[in-house]
């Protein structure tokens, strides 16, 4: 009687470490990290970047406003940013760039280097140089990989995402300067190719954070304008903060978007429809991965 009380036992805890097993996204390996805890604030609510960190990881992360950050050519955060808290601000461009020109009022968000200064100050650390400043002129020991002969990056995008931290910045002249974060791999994440077939051969690729041109984001404020009143006089923004990946080979793609005359090939992640896009190497001219900080700003000697 008791050599069966514990076959039932034995059973019921197998059972209990299946459950378990499934519960958790398989092979994930992200860790809890100070620059994800402030990054994944500005994603929406519900974006599964956001709820697998939180799952793998025991973190607690809530979105700072129900449908993340939008783009906002010249948009910090600062004051701006949290005078209509926890609606979004309404500002004018402060200079005319693209379709972001002063004599339209917009929902004011943060534009690429606004977002990855507020990261770093959030976490500690100091806010990183301008962006032409890190490619060509900053210390060179900061530099992981540049656009110089013998420096570039591999084109083994796995090989790539190994070499790379958590944190560690992209920033591109694309033709215009843009900056992006590495987080991981759809793997890190536990994404499998059970999740969507077409995933399995980009479980390696590099992912990045960042506020760009977005589609996806941006029909999500556009349909905000369209229903809430209080922003009906805002023009759309193109997109906002969201997670890309690089190396996607276009005729993979799920669903392609256009926007300002431009295409975006995405693979499909859940079955909302969040889509990952790719974000194109193929206008890059000049680059250079920055490895990120280590010393917090409060360490640093006082000037």
């Amino acid at each position: 009687m008791l050599t069966s009380f514990f076959k039932a036992l034995r059973r019921a805890l197998l059972m209990l470490l299946a459950l378990m097993v499934l519960a958790s996204p398989a092979l994930a390996q992200v860790e809890r990290n100070e620059f994800l805890d402030v990054a994944f604030t500005c994603l929406e609510k519900g974006n599964p970047f956001l709820l697998r960190y939180n799952q793998i990881t025991g973190a607690e992360v809530e979105p700072l406003f129900e449908l993340g950050v939008p783009y906002f050519f010249g948009g910090k955060a600062d004051k701006r940013f949290w005078t209509q808290y926890p609606r979004y601000s309404q500002r004018h461009p402060y200079q005319n760039v693209g379709p972001y020109t002063r004599d339209k009022l917009m929902i004011y968000g943060l534009d690429c280097s606004g977002y990855t200064c507020y990261i770093y100050t959030e976490a500690g650390y100091p806010a990183h140089d301008a962006l032409m400043t890190m490619i060509m002129r900053t210390e060179r020991e900061h530099h992981i990989y540049t656009h110089h002969e013998g420096e570039r990056m591999p084109e083994d995008f796995t090989l790539l995402a190994d070499t790379l931290e958590v944190g560690d910045l992209f920033v591109a002249a694309h033709p215009n300067l843009h900056v992006l974060m590495f987080i991981g791999t759809l793997a890190d994440y536990g994404f499998t190719a059970a999740d969507n077939p077409k995933l399995e051969k980009y479980l390696e690729y590099p992912l990045v954070i960042h506020a760009g041109e977005n589609p996806q984001v941006a029909d999500r404020f556009t349909n905000l304008i369209l229903t809430d009143e209080f922003y009906s006089d805002c023009y759309p923004t193109y997109g906002g903060v969201c997670v890309s990946i690089l190396g996607m080979d276009p005729a993979d793609a799920d669903v392609v978007m256009t926007s300002l005359g431009k295409t975006y090939p995405g693979l499909v992640l859940d079955d909302k429809g969040t889509i990952l896009f790719d974000w194109t190497l193929e206008l890059t001219a000049y680059y250079c991965w920055y490895r990120r900080p280590t010393v917090k700003a409060a360490d640093l000697p006082q000037e």
